[in-house]
C-alpha cells in the first residue's frame, strides 16, 4: 500500500524527455509522408505541416521569451502557427477565435504577452496590424498595440527560454481563471505513458477548447509519437459528430469530459462503437454510466483520468477495461496509479505523509507540474510550495491541489472529495460528495449534483441537488428528497430537488453551477404558440421540457431560462431522431427560442408533428 508504510506512489519513468516540438520534428523526419492531421475531410501530412510552421517560423520577431498568444481559427494553420512559435523557444497563448477582444486583452496582459498573431480575416482586431509579407493570410499585433495593455498589471514572470510550453487556463469556477504556464515535459511524459500507448496508428479527435489542457493531450501526444490528429470542425461537439468521426475518419482514440460522457452515452451510446480507447475525467465519475458503457461496448479500451491543469493534463489514470470483470453501479471508481515521470504524496494538515490507508490531500511532484501562475507570483508560491515532507528529505515542489484521496490496499488512489466543498450549514460540516453518493444510491438516480446555496456568499444556509434520472426510471422531485430525510442529518437534507435530462457544462466540458441554480426561480408563463408551424414549435418545446425539467414559452430565450451549450447539443440530436432533420447545435444557439427554432427546422425541410417520436 502506497510507498512502505506511507501514502506515496510513483509513476515509472521515461528514459528521455525532449520538447513537444523536437519530438513532432523527429516524427517528420522519421515517416515524413504519413498523416498528421485531418481536416474537413483533406489530410495534411507531417512534411506539410513542419513546411508551414519553417515559413512562419522566421517571421516571429523576438518576444523576450515571454508568450506569444495565437487567436485563429481551428485549422492546418493554427498548429503550424503554434509548432512555429515552440521552436523558436517560446510558450503559445492559445486564444478562442470567438472571445471578445476585451477579454482576449485581458489574457494576454495576464500572461505577459507582447504579440498577438492571428488571422488576416479577422475584422475584429485592430487593422493597424503589420501583414506576414510571406503569409498574406497571417498578422502581427504590434506590442504597442491597445490589445496589450500590460501597464494594467503587475510584475510579469520571467520565462526561462524552452522550458515553458503553453499557458493554459483553470476553470474559473472558483474565481477568475489563472494562466498557468505548462512545461514541455507534462505534455511529453502523457504523450510516452505506457499505460495510455499512444504510438503512430494512434488517430485522435481534437475538439477541447485551445485554452484547455485536453486540447495539448488531443493534438501534441499523438502528432508526438508519429499518430494523427482530426481537427473538429464546428463549435459543439455531438454524438452524431463522434459517431461520423469515428467511421468515416477512423478516429480510435477519443476524450470527453465526465459530463459529456454521461450525455453522449445516454442519447447515443452507438457512437463510441470503433473507438480503441475512450478516456473520461475531469469531475467525479458516474459508476452507472461506466458500468453500462462495459455491458454495451466491451470491445471499447476505458480508462478514467484524473488530474488538475496544474500539473498537466493527467496526474493518475485507471484502466477500467483492465480491472474491473463486472461494475457495481453504486461503486466508487479508482482514479488509478500516477502517470509517468510523476510522483503523488497524501499530506496531513501539516504537510507531512500521512500514514498507509489514512485519506491525505493529494499533492503532485514531477515533470508535469506548471511553472506557476504567470502574473501572479503570490498564488504560485501558496500553490506549489517547496516542502521537506519528512526529516532528512531533499526538498520537493509539489503542487497542492485541494483534492482528499487515499490509496487503497491494491496501490491504486480513490478521490474522497474536494477539501473546499465541505461547508458548515446550521452548524453541521457537510460534504456535497457524501450527499450526491447517497442520492445516487437512490433507485433510478444516476447523477447527483449537490450545491451549497447562497453561491456568493461564504456562509450556507441550504443544499440543492439537480439529478439525471437512469434511463427508462422516473422518480420524483419529493421522492428523492423523502428519501434523503431518512438517511440524512437535516442540514444534509437538499432543499430543492431538480430532475434534469443533462447537466449545463462550462466552455471545458465541466458542471457549471450557475446555469445549474439559474432555474431555482419561478416558472415563466408558456408564450402563445405561432400558429404557422405549431407541430413543430410543439416538438421542439417538448423536448426542452424533457431535456431541461421545465416548461420554456414558444418565444422565450431558451438560453436565458437556464438552457446551455449541452442542451442545444442534445436537442438536436433528439431533433433528429424525431424529425429526420439535422439542426447544428450552432444554429439552435443562434435561433434561441422555439418558435425561431421551428423556423429553422421548416427551412431544412422538417414536417410539422404535433408530438415527439419514441
Amino acid at each position: 500500500m502506497g510507498h512502505g508504510s506511507f501514502s506515496v506512489l510513483y509513476g515509472p519513468d521515461i528514459a528521455q524527455a525532449s520538447t513537444v516540438c523536437q519530438a513532432i520534428r523527429e516524427q517528420g523526419s522519421r515517416v515524413p509522408d504519413a498523416t498528421a492531421l485531418v481536416w474537413r475531410g483533406r489530410k495534411v501530412s507531417y512534411r506539410a505541416l513542419l513546411a508551414v510552421a519553417d515559413r512562419i517560423r522566421p517571421q516571429i520577431p523576438a518576444v523576450d521569451h515571454s508568450p506569444v498568444a495565437v487567436r485563429m481559427e481551428r485549422g492546418p494553420t493554427l498548429v503550424a502557427t503554434l509548432l512555429a512559435v515552440l521552436e523558436s523557444g517560446i510558450p503559445y497563448l492559445a486564444l478562442p477565435p470567438d472571445w471578445p477582444v476585451q477579454r482576449s486583452r485581458q489574457a494576454m496582459a495576464q500572461a505577459g504577452a507582447k504579440l498577438c498573431l492571428f488571422d488576416g480575416r479577422d475584422d475584429r482586431l485592430p487593422t493597424t496590424a503589420n501583414r506576414m509579407p510571406d503569409l498574406p493570410g497571417l498578422s502581427l499585433i504590434d506590442p504597442d498595440s491597445d490589445l496589450c495593455p500590460l501597464r494594467a498589471f503587475g510584475p510579469i514572470r520571467t520565462v526561462v527560454p524552452g522550458d515553458g510550453c503553453a499557458v493554459f487556463y483553470t476553470s474559473g469556477s472558483t474565481g477568475t481563471p489563472k494562466s498557468v504556464l505548462s512545461p514541455h515535459a507534462g505534455i511529453f511524459r502523457i504523450a510516452h505513458d505506457p499505460s495510455l500507448a499512444f504510438d503512430r496508428t494512434t488517430r485522435t479527435l481534437q475538439a477541447a477548447p485551445v485554452g484547455w489542457d485536453a486540447f495539448s493531450l488531443e493534438l501534441w501526444a499523438p502528432l508526438q509519437r508519429g499518430g494523427s490528429c482530426m481537427l473538429y470542425d464546428g463549435a459543439y461537439l455531438s454524438p452524431q459528430d463522434v459517431r461520423a468521426a469515428v467511421q468515416n475518419n477512423s478516429v480510435n482514440t477519443l476524450f470527453l469530459t465526465t459530463a459529456l460522457f454521461n450525455a453522449f452515452l445516454d442519447d447515443d451510446p452507438g457512437c463510441f462503437e470503433g473507438l480503441r480507447l475512450m478516456m473520461t475525467g475531469g469531475e467525479r465519475v458516474s459508476p452507472g454510466h461506466i458500468a453500462r458503457c462495459r455491458r454495451l461496448l466491451p470491445d471499447v479500451r476505458l480508462i478514467h483520468a484524473y488530474g488538475p491543469v496544474e500539473a498537466t493534463v493527467y496526474t493518475t489514470v485507471y484502466d477500467i477495461s483492465a480491472n474491473y470483470d463486472g461494475i457495481d453501479a453504486k461503486q466508487d471508481i479508482s482514479i488509478g496509479r500516477p502517470v509517468s515521470d510523476t510522483t503523488v504524496y497524501l499530506l496531513n494538515d501539516d504537510h507531512r505523509i500521512t500514514k498507509a490507508g489514512e485519506p491525505g490531500e493529494i499533492a503532485v511532484a514531477g515533470a508535469g507540474l506548471a511553472l506557476g501562475y504567470l502574473g501572479d507570483e503570490e498564488a504560485t508560491q501558496r500553490s506549489f510550495p517547496v516542502l521537506t515532507l519528512e526529516p532528512g528529505d531533499a526538498p520537493t515542489r509539489v503542487y497542492l491541489t485541494g483534492d482528499i484521496g487515499r490509496i487503497e490496499e491494491d496501490g491504486t488512489l480513490t478521490f474522497l472529495g474536494r477539501r473546499d466543498r465541505q461547508v458548515k450549514i446550521r452548524g453541521v460540516r457537510v460534504d456535497p460528495i457524501e450527499v450526491e453518493q447517497a442520492i445516487e444510491e437512490t433507485a433510478g438516480v444516476s447523477r447527483a449534483v449537490v450545491v451549497p446555496l447562497p453561491l456568493d456568499k461564504g456562509n450556507k444556509e441550504y443544499l440543492a441537488a439537480f439529478c439525471v434520472p437512469e434511463p427508462g426510471t422516473a422518480p420524483t422531485e419529493e421522492q428523492i428528497r423523502s428519501a434523503m430525510a431518512e438517511v440524512l442529518l437535516p442540514a444534509c437534507v437538499p432543499r430543492y430537488v431538480r430532475l434534469l435530462t443533462g447537466l449545463p457544462l462550462t466552455t471545458t466540458g465541466k458542471v457549471d453551477p450557475r446555469r445549474l441554480v439559474a432555474d431555482l426561480d419561478d416558472e415563466p408563463e408558456a408564450a402563445p404558440m405561432d400558429d404557422g408551424a405549431a407541430g413543430l414549435v410543439t416538438l421542439v418545446r417538448d423536448l426542452l421540457a424533457s431535456l431541461t425539467g421545465r416548461s420554456v414559452g414558444a418565444d422565450e430565450d431558451l438560453f436565458l431560462a437556464g438552457a446551455t451549450s449541452l442542451t442545444a447539443i442534445r436537442l438536436s440530436a433528439q431533433l433528429q431522431k424525431a424529425c429526420g432533420v439535422r439542426l447544428l447545435a450552432a444554429a439552435i444557439m443562434r435561433g434561441r427560442t422555439p418558435t425561431r427554432i421551428a423556423k429553422l427546422l421548416a427551412d431544412a425541410g422538417a414536417q410539422p408533428t404535433t408530438g415527439t417520436r419514441d
